[in-house]
Formats: structure tokens, C-alpha cells, sequence
């Protein structure tokens, strides 16, 4: 069974993923592939001890969305960050705390979309969503049709890729089968004559 989600969403299906996963039987559960998550944009929900535990959700963050980089601790530290500037000499933050700090259960993926609009899927270390990315457009990075539309030209990327694959090992195989029907003529053209006269 497959759950996935954008947003709130995404946390629930990774939330109800490890539920199902730890609380069912294994008989109802036969192999590790029998439950998988997708989430996409999806805010940190747990630990870091808790984090590593579950190979089987996957989290997909587009360049600097902010949801995904959102808990008590990121917001602590960019108010300190923020302290730490004249403008803002005045505002009161608490130490961000790795107690405080929350994850993405599983593998963490960045959609990485350049300006040529030929996006890329890199798998990333967890720690790279421990700060938020603070830009003018971050907000407009977290709309499900910007996933929707990345995903959509990964995939035909994809289709590309193996359908040129594909193509490449047809033309390998033609090649090696004109190789041996060449080496089975050769073999045939060698063997001896029979005198096939009957000799009446």
C-alpha cells in the first residue's frame, strides 16, 4: 500500500505509513515494500532518532520551500539571525536546541528546478533542512503545481532516457545476432562436400 500527500498532507501519510508499518502484523505486511510513502513538501514530523528508522518514506522538497524547513528550531534560529542584525537589535529569540529540532522520517530528496527548467531529483542529507531559505519567491516554491509540473517533466525525462536506452541495446543485439548468423555461414561454408551418388 502506497500513502502519499503535498503539505499537512504529506506528514499525515508518513505518519499513518510508520503507524501501519509498526502496528499491523507481519503477516499482513510480508515484505519491506509492502508499505511506501511519498511526500511532498511535507513539514518535519519527528526526531532524529526516530527519522532513521523508516527507509521506506520518502520526502520530495522543491528548491527552498519553507514548510519543509519549518519547526520551533529553524524559526529560533532565524530570529537569531535576525538579532543579530541592527534593524532587528531588539527582538527577543530562544536558542534553537536539537531537542527542539524536527525531521523528515526516511529519505529526503531535493527537486532542484534551474532556470533552464530541467529539473534534477538529488538525494540529500536530512541536515540540509534544518535552516529555512529565506527568498522573495520561497512561499511560491511549496504550490503543488509547482511539484506537479517538475515531477511531470522528470518523468518524461525519464521516458527519454529509457526509451534511447532501449533503443541502443535493440541496435547491440541486432548487431550480435547479425555476428553469429555471420559466424554460423562461415561454418556452414567450411564443412566438406559428401559425394551424394549413388554409385549405380
Amino acid at each position: 500500500v502506497s500513502f502519499t500527500g503535498h503539505s499537512l498532507g504529506a506528514a499525515v501519510a508518513a505518519i499513518l505509513g510508520i503507524l501501519v508499518k509498526t502496528t499491523f502484523p507481519e503477516e499482513c505486511i510480508p515484505d519491506e515494500n509492502s508499505v511506501r510513502v511519498f511526500g511532498f513538501g511535507m513539514p518535519p514530523v519527528v526526531s532524529k532518532d526516530i527519522a532513521v528508522q523508516y527507509p521506506f518514506v520518502h520526502s520530495v522538497i522543491s528548491g527552498k520551500d519553507p514548510i519543509p524547513r519549518l519547526c520551533v528550531a529553524t524559526v529560533d534560529q532565524l530570529l537569531d539571525e535576525l538579532n543579530n542584525t541592527s534593524l532587528f537589535s531588539n527582538t527577543t529569540a530562544c536558542k534553537a536546541s536539537e531537542e527542539t529540532m524536527l525531521y523528515h522520517p526516511g529519505n529526503v530528496y531535493i527537486l532542484h528546478t534551474p532556470k533552464e527548467n530541467n529539473p534534477q531529483l538529488i538525494q540529500v542529507n536530512r541536515k540540509h533542512t534544518t535552516k529555512l531559505l529565506v527568498s522573495a519567491d520561497m512561499a511560491s516554491h511549496h504550490v503543488p503545481t509547482v511539484y506537479a509540473k517538475a515531477l511531470k517533466t522528470l518523468h518524461e525525462q525519464l521516458n527519454v532516457e529509457l526509451k534511447r536506452e532501449a533503443e541502443k541495446d535493440s541496435a547491440a543485439q541486432a548487431k550480435r545476432d547479425e555476428e553469429e548468423l555471420q559466424e554460423d555461414l562461415a561454418d556452414a561454408t567450411a564443412l566438406p562436400e559428401f559425394d551424394m551418388s549413388c554409385g549405380l
